[in-house]
């Protein structure tokens, strides 16, 4: 009899084959292992209702955000499924596992159009890794794409002429094409001059490791990113994080608020769903009534009380 790290190893395989990023499996995978881990499990029979409500009880004592209970709780309930299509498991997930709602939150940091004005100036252009900086910048900003869709961006994948980005098999396995604003264009076509010199293994990606010319990492990007948050607090003062999802959040509240239709900003940022992009309408909210608060003529106007 196949013991349960054994189907687990099946579930992972059959998550592979539809596609789904490499990031989303291992995800899911961690939280499986975990839930096996905490409850001891060995076997599929052990998979009973006891077993579940005793790891929820376990999660909930542990103060976990919401969120992040969400998560390991619907990583488990795939599992689950998966087991039951295939009549390994009589438990159902949704019905035996209690799943708080999810909720739609704000963005942890957008920032304004000034604050990407001076931040898009930090790279050195006269190095070739400023130039890399100032074209990643440019594209996360230009484009709103995602970390993991940057980093699978292929030269062949722009069209600098037509000023166009093809993002291929982006989240959900969808293509989209993007237009790419005219100043973007120079950046990154300066940054692919400099980019084919000294190359040593050859690779279609576009961002490539300074050092052996090998297609850029997650690892490599999230230290280069950590390195321009650092030197944003330090030489500009703004102590707002600075991430690719940083960029893409700014982008998407900066075009609502110029007036850009919201179903035009869906297609944008690839959101399979209306209401993951209407979450920016609160962001422009909260800002305009920043704003209203800080212009207000009465704010200035002293009068003896």
């Amino acid at each position: 009899m196949k013991r349960i790290g054994e189907y687990l190893e099946e579930y992972i395989r059959h998550l592979e084959s539809r596609n789904m990023s490499p990031r989303t499996v291992s995800l899911r995978s961690r939280m499986i292992r975990e839930f096996i881990g905490v409850t001891g499990l060995t076997s599929i029979e052990e998979l009973v209702p006891d077993r579940l409500a005793a790891y929820q009880r376990t999660l909930a004592g542990r103060g976990l955000a919401r969120s992040t209970v969400i998560v390991k709780l619907t990583s488990l309930r795939g599992f689950l499924e998966f087991l039951k299509e295939r009549n390994l498991c009589l438990l159902e997930g949704s019905v035996h596992l209690g799943i708080p709602r999810g909720g739609r939150y704000l963005p942890r940091a957008v920032l304004t159009e000034g604050e990407v004005r001076r931040i898009l100036a930090l790279p050195d252009l006269a190095r070739p890794a400023g130039m890399r900086l100032r074209a990643i910048m440019e594209i996360l900003y230009g484009t709103g794409i995602r970390k993991s869709e940057l980093l699978n961006l292929a030269l062949q994948d722009l069209d600098l002429r037509e000023r166009s980005l093809l993002v291929r098999q982006g989240k959900g396995a969808v293509d989209r094409l993007l237009p790419v604003p005219r100043r973007t264009v120079g950046h990154v076509r300066a940054y692919i001059a400099t980019r084919r010199g000294g190359l040593k293994r050859r690779t279609r990606r576009l961002f490539l490791n300074a050092r052996d010319g090998s297609a850029m990492s997650d690892a490599c990007l999230q230290a280069v990113m950590r390195e321009l948050g650092r030197r944003a607090r330090k030489e500009l003062g703004i102590e707002k994080p600075v991430t690719c999802h940083v960029f893409r959040h700014s982008i998407a509240s900066h075009l609502l608020a110029r007036g850009l239709d919201i179903r035009f900003i869906q297609a944008f940022l690839g959101h399979a769903q209306l209401a993951s992009t209407q979450i920016y309408t609160r962001v422009v909210r909260k800002h305009a009534s920043r704003e209203v608060q800080r212009r207000h003529p009465r704010e200035k106007m002293k009068i003896p009380f």
